[in-house]
């Protein structure tokens, strides 16, 4: 976040991007290479446990070719019998969205690692590890997929869980099936097939989480890792001051790809189908300064209530105005996280722990500043941001006499930050006093995938809900957020 002030940034920032139509695949490298400081995105163990295949295959029954140079991994019966129900689902669904033939997967899985000896051939050429390092991609001129099995699908597993495995080659095998619908010979912007891929990587992740494999399953937990997989790849924050993120083999951010699993788990791959004609809505936002670059688009921590709080109440204050409606904003205070406490009927000293809470009968905001120097610490401003705003659509809530509660309520509080931050999305308006910078949406998809993790209270919502509200306040405003919460 910034306090914009005088800056003024590119016109069109909600928009999409042209880049290179070749696939460079999925890396983590990508995502933190950049980065000033690299956040923790890791769901704890405890919360995304291995998979257990319904049915092991043995990791020898060539599946996937795993070489034979290789020290075995305990995902590899897992990860044959990802492979075999990804082709599965595959030969089902590739007939009924596109009305032709299936045509079966031709060249294999490769694992590459460095001491692999034996040969792997893609575009008539060699393939050495260390053309894959740190990636995995889709070769359409042979018609395989190769992944880093050195580092990064171990990465993912230690950190994930092995359902992150699943994803990114679900991810991968979308290029296969692009290769197939022609949409590869369409030569289009690299972030529009990519957005295609993840989606249908939802796709797939929803059939596993639906219990319609054999061979996988996929529990909630699972899922929020695929999700949490989606922020490990995404692109790195570009530190060019103008310059878009989505440059030639651009992936998009955490928030685009994470929108784009969401698309394909709630639509099947029916609904990723017309992405490459009509794209779901890309975020482009670019640094404006170099200190801008320099601190990663994080304001200094001794300015951020101050600031959030001043645009919140500009913000709700002529919300309310424009509906003919007087907002009291609420006040707002920090507190440590061994108290004392603020007085609040109910508050337990337990839920004054690494939380954000308000109290309606004061009109109270209180915070635990020792739980957002940490957050602010390992992903960023805006994961503070994003849990004051939550507090303050409560506020906003409660002013409505809001009759919601429990889930429904926790949702609408998401988009209703959601729709606070389509506000302060940068504009070339220099009246705009204040606007969020790139990595920020990626922030709040972060704190909502691991923010139940650290406090250790039961989420009122899933992480997959709480960060569809959160995208459909930015895309679609206000009045979006109220029929969708309708229709539920």
């Amino acid at each position: 976040m910034r306090n914009k002030l005088s800056i003024v940034v590119a016109a069109g920032c909600l928009a999409l991007v042209a880049c290179s139509s070749t696939d460079p695949g999925l890396s983590i490298s990508r995502s933190l290479s950049l980065a000033a400081r690299s956040p923790d995105t890791s769901v704890p163990d405890a919360t995304t446990p291995a998979t257990t295949p319904s049915t092991p295959t043995d990791a020898n029954d060539a599946t996937v070719n795993f070489g034979t140079n290789r020290t075995p991994k305990e995902y590899d019966s897992y990860l044959n019998n990802v492979v075999a129900d990804i082709q599965d689902f595959w030969r089902a669904e590739f007939p009924k969205v596109y009305e032709e033939p299936y045509r079966e997967f031709s060249g294999g899985f490769y694992a590459m690692y460095p001491s692999r000896t034996d040969d792997v051939e893609a575009c008539d050429e060699k393939l050495s590890f260390n053309d894959i390092a740190d990636n995995a991609r889709y070769f359409s001129c042979g018609d395989l997929i190769a992944w880093d099995d050195d580092k990064l699908l171990p990465d993912l597993a230690a950190q994930l869980g092995t359902s992150a495995v699943a994803t990114v080659i679900a991810h991968e095998f979308g290029h296969a099936i692009q290769q197939r619908s022609g949409v590869l010979d369409l030569q289009q912007p690299t972030v529009v097939t990519e957005q295609q891929a993840d989606c249908f990587a939802g796709a797939w992740s929803a059939h596993a989480a639906r219990g319609e494999s054999s061979l996988v399953t996929f529990t909630d937990a699972e899922v929020k890792a695929g999700l949490a997989a989606m922020v490990l790849v995404r692109d790195p924050l570009d530190p060019t001051i103008g310059e878009t993120v989505f440059e030639e083999g651009g992936h998009g951010t955490a928030f685009d790809r994470v929108g784009a699993f969401q698309h394909g788990f709630i639509g099947g791959a029916q609904a990723c189908k017309p992405l490459i004609d009509t794209p779901l809505p890309l975020i482009n936002l670019t640094f404006t300064s170099t200190d801008d670059i320099a601190n990663q688009g994080n304001m200094p921590y001794g300015n951020l209530q101050a600031s959030v709080t001043d645009d919140l109440k500009r913000f709700w204050s002529a919300t309310f105005t424009t509906n003919q409606l007087t907002f009291e904003a609420p006040t707002v205070i920090a507190y440590n996280q061994d108290g004392p406490y603020p007085t609040c009927g109910g508050v337990t000293p337990a839920q004054w722990k690494s939380n954000v809470v308000y109290c309606p009968s004061i009109n109270l905001i209180a915070y635990d500043n020792d739980f957002a120097i940490n957050l602010y610490s390992s992903y960023g401003d805006f994961s503070i941001g994003y849990l004051l705003s939550n507090a303050w659509s409560d506020a906003v809530q409660t002013q409505l006499n809001s009759s919601l509660a429990g889930k429904d309520r926790a949702l609408m509080n998401d988009c209703l930050t959601g729709v606070w931050t389509k506000d302060i999305v940068p504009t070339d308006s220099q009246s705009q006093p204040f606007a969020i910078s790139p990595g920020d949406l990626d922030e709040v998809i972060t704190t909502a995938l691991i923010n139940d993790d650290i406090t250790g209270r039961p989420p009122a919502a899933s992480a997959f809900d709480r960060i569809s509200s959160f995208r459909t306040g930015v895309l679609d405003g206000l009045g979006e957020c109220t029929k969708r919460l309708t229709a539920d």
